[in-house]
């Protein structure tokens, strides 16, 4: 009975952990981008990856609202500069 409760308190907590894991899409900025401009803003008990335009986000689901709230900001399709000379 003891190692079922262990088990199943595993499983458990295996989900619950596994809940806050979220894979973002990006539009117009790469991950090698982004994560440095996140990363200050959530702390150390977030765990944040990626690769190309996704990102790969483990946090709880405030914090994750939290991040999808500003790159909603930070993801937005570069401004072109336009200069010419006479």
């Amino acid at each position: 009975m003891r190692n079922y409760l262990l088990i199943l308190f595993t499983l458990f907590s295996t989900f619950a952990y596994a809940a806050g894991l979220q894979v973002i899409p990006l539009n117009h900025r790469s991950v090698d981008e982004v994560i440095p401009l996140i990363k200050p803003m959530i702390g150390d008990s977030a765990v944040i990856t990626g690769s190309g335009y996704k990102l790969i986000v483990r946090a709880s689901p405030q914090q994750i609202n939290d991040i999808k709230m500003l790159l909603k900001e930070i993801d937005r399709p570069l401004q072109q500069l336009i200069i010419s000379v006479r």
